[in-house]
C-alpha cells in the first residue's frame, strides 16, 4: 500500500489527436508539489528522438519505459505551462520534480515544457 499526500491528479483521454493526459481533479495551489518524472537514467545514445525523453544532465536523460509513473501522461506544450519542472540532486541522485506553476482549476490539464529545466539551476540536498 502507499502512503502519503498526493496531489488529485487523474488520467484521461483528452481527444483522439493527443490521446491521454493528466487533468486536475481538484483545485491546486500554485507551487503544490504534483510528482517526480520517474523512468530509467540512460546516456542519450542511439534512444528515441521522442518528447518522452527528459534531459538530465550531460548526456544523461530519464526515459519513462517500463518504470514511468503518471508524470508520463502529462503532455508537453511550448507555449502553455501550468506545471514547472526543476532537477534536483538528493544524496548525489538526480531527481525531475514537477510542481504547479499557478493555480490549476478542476478539470483543467496539466501541460508543462519537457526539458525547459534545462535553463534552470540544480538544486542540491545533502
Amino acid at each position: 500500500m502507499v502512503e502519503g499526500i498526493y496531489a488529485p491528479l487523474e488520467i484521461v483521454k483528452i481527444n483522439e489527436t493527443k490521446g491521454y493526459g493528466v487533468i486536475a481533479q481538484s483545485f491546486i495551489e500554485k507551487s503544490t508539489f504534483l510528482c517526480e518524472y520517474s523512468g530509467e537514467v540512460k546516456r542519450n545514445e542511439g534512444l528515441c528522438q521522442c518528447d518522452d525523453l527528459f534531459a538530465l544532465s550531460g548526456d544523461f536523460v530519464v526515459f519513462p519505459g517500463n518504470t514511468a509513473n503518471i508524470a508520463r501522461f502529462i503532455n508537453g506544450s511550448n507555449s502553455i505551462c501550468n506545471v514547472e519542472s526543476f532537477r534536483v540532486q538528493i544524496e548525489g541522485t538526480p531527481h525531475i520534480l514537477l510542481r504547479a506553476k499557478n493555480d490549476i482549476k478542476k478539470g483543467e490539464e496539466l501541460l508543462y515544457n519537457y526539458n525547459a529545466d534545462k535553463q534552470e539551476k540544480d538544486l542540491f540536498y545533502d
